[in-house]
């Protein structure tokens, strides 16, 4: 006797498997986009999942002030010179600019002195930071120390030339473009400074330790 192939059930059998496929294959779309717009919707509200974790949503409200804030320290119109405008806030970021380089980013809850203390005649090394950072790049004097003798920072403030070159630095800065963004939340202001940091891409902002 001779056996006949069920091509038909055969047949029958591979359309049923092609649809359950199918089937399946949008579940899995219908639970992908399901995920993409939990996920999707995690990131516009600062809880993203990484890694099997959540963002604290404390520190997640805190992440979501940092780029509206930096895009009003960079739109707010620079001042120079000195010349800063009466009604500034008391605390916040602040951010030096030079022919269009974002160079320097801080932070202090006394802008209006932090501002002096960067680049007026009398500020001295203790307070200009920025300006004795330009001062090594200028003058070689790159790696810092911290040990009493040749070399550490009041040593190099003996030398003439040395000490020449941070009067010039603090005055470079003085003409440099300067802006601000009011920040009195404390927590927020540590992270806006380092989020500006990093976001610019400013060169003379160090957030290592020792």
């Amino acid at each position: 006797m001779t056996t006949v192939p069920d091509v038909a059930g055969k047949t029958q059998s591979r359309i049923y498997r092609m649809i359950g496929g199918e089937v399946a294959h949008q579940r899995r779309g219908k639970k992908d986009r399901r995920q993409f717009r939990k996920v999707a919707g995690s990131v516009a509200k600062g809880r993203q999942r990484l890694g099997g974790t959540t963002m604290d949503p404390k520190f997640a409200t805190l992440v979501e002030t940092l780029a509206p804030k930096l895009q009003r320290l960079l739109t707010m119109s620079p001042h120079t010179s000195g010349a800063l405008p009466r009604d500034m806030p008391k605390s916040g970021i602040y951010l030096f600019t030079e022919a269009g380089r974002h160079l320097y980013v801080g932070r202090s809850n006394g802008l209006r002195k932090r501002y002096g203390r960067h680049c007026l005649p009398g500020a001295t090394y203790r307070q200009a930071a920025f300006a004795f950072q330009l001062t090594r790049e200028v003058t070689g004097h790159t790696e810092a120390t911290y040990r009493v003798g040749e070399g550490n920072r009041a040593a190099l403030m003996l030398d003439p030339d040395f000490a020449a070159a941070f009067k010039a630095a603090k005055e470079r800065i003085r003409k440099m473009e300067y802006r601000f963004v009011e920040e009195t939340d404390q927590n927020r202001q540590a992270l806006l400074e380092i989020y500006c940091a990093v976001v610019l891409e400013t060169p003379y902002n160090d957030f290592g330790t020792h």
